[in-house]
Order: C-alpha cells, then structure tokens, then sequence
C-alpha cells in the first residue's frame, strides 16, 4: 500500500526524509516497523497479526498500538493509507 499522506509532523518527517527526530523516542522504532509493515502489505488482510496490532474504528479509520499510550491512526482510500497520525492514548 502507498502511504499518501501523514497529518503528524514527526510522520511526515520520518516517512520523507527518515529522520525520527519528531517522534518519541520510547515509539521511534516500533514506528519505523508499523510504516514498513503498511508500505510492504498488498492488503489489510495482510496486516491482521496478534491481538492490538490493527484495530478497525467504526468510521473507518485503523490504528496500531506503537507504544504503551500511543498509536498510529490511518484511513484507507482506494487502497491507499492517508492521514497517518502519531496519538496519545487517553484513558
């Protein structure tokens, strides 16, 4: 899948010139994988692994727990992932 667009800055960063500096550090390389993970996958079938690794939202939206406390959001439009966003879980 193409990763298109990304409304967090540290994403935004990291996927155009791969500086991690606008990421947590503690979620920096978990990052790296989960963007690797979406840029490899042909499909989001691809993508269903353990328990927390993608959950699908009710408005259409995913997420991938990166850290304790934070995760990747991301839609889906004709197969491509747009609006990649670093949050903070808050509980």
């Amino acid at each position: 899948m193409m990763l298109r667009s990304a409304r967090h800055d540290g994403l935004r960063a990291l996927l155009e010139t791969g500086d991690a500096g606008g990421i947590r550090s503690e979620c920096a390389g978990r990052v790296r994988n989960i963007l690797a993970a979406l840029h490899s996958a042909d499909s989001l079938d691809e993508l269903r692994g353990p328990p927390g690794w993608l959950i699908a939202d009710a408005d259409g939206a995913f997420s991938v727990t990166a850290a304790p406390g934070w995760r990747i959001t991301f839609e889906l439009r004709q197969g491509d992932v747009c609006g990649l966003d670093l949050e903070e879980v808050r509980g």
